[in-house]
C-alpha cells in the first residue's frame, strides 16, 4: 500500500475486527442473518493484510510470520480470541499516540498474527489460505484512482 503513516493500518485492523467482532456476535445470537462464515473470513484476512501493511509502515521484517503460522494451535475459545485481539490492538494504539517504542509491536503483532490463525482453526478454516484468496482481489484495487470503493468510479 506503500509508505503511510503507521496509525493508518492499527485503524485497519480495528475496524476489521468490529466486522469480524460482528459477524461472531451475531450468529451467536442468531440474528441479522447472513453469510456469516464469509463475513469472518474476508474480516480474518483484512486484520493480517493490515497487519503486514502495519510492519511495512515501521520497517519490520515480517519473518516471524511463518514461525507464527506453524505454532500449535492452544485451543482458546473463539470469544476470548477476539478480547484478547482487541486487548492487543489497544496496546498497539497506545504506543502510536504516545510515541513507545516499537520493539514491543512485534510482539503484540505476533501475538494478533497466532490469534487470528487460531481463530481460523477453530472454525475449521486455514488462515494463509482465506489471506490468499481475499488478497488476489485486495491487490487489484486502487483507491486512489477509485476512492469510493477502490473498484469503480
Amino acid at each position: 500500500f506503500g509508505q503511510q503513516e503507521s496509525i493508518i493500518p492499527i485503524m485497519g485492523m480495528i475496524e476489521e475486527l468490529g466486522e469480524l467482532t460482528h459477524a461472531h456476535l451475531k450468529e451467536l445470537q442468531g440474528i441479522r442473518k447472513s453469510n456469516f462464515l464469509a463475513d469472518k473470513k474476508d474480516a480474518i484476512a483484512d486484520i493480517t493484510i493490515y497487519l503486514l501493511n502495519y510492519f511495512n509502515c515501521i520497517d519490520k521484517d515480517i519473518s516471524l510470520i511463518e514461525e507464527v503460522i506453524n505454532a500449535p494451535h492452544e485451543g482458546d475459545t473463539s470469544n476470548n480470541i477476539i478480547l484478547n485481539i482487541s486487548h492487543k490492538l489497544g496496546k498497539l494504539s497506545e504506543n502510536e499516540m504516545y510515541n513507545k517504542s516499537l520493539i514491543i509491536d512485534t510482539n503484540y503483532c505476533s501475538y494478533i498474527l497466532f490469534s487470528l490463525k487460531e481463530y481460523a482453526e477453530n472454525i475449521e478454516l486455514n488462515l494463509l489460505t482465506i489471506v490468499n484468496e481475499v488478497w488476489e482481489q485486495v491487490k487489484l484495487r486502487d483507491w486512489k484512482k477509485y476512492p469510493k470503493d477502490g473498484r469503480t468510479k
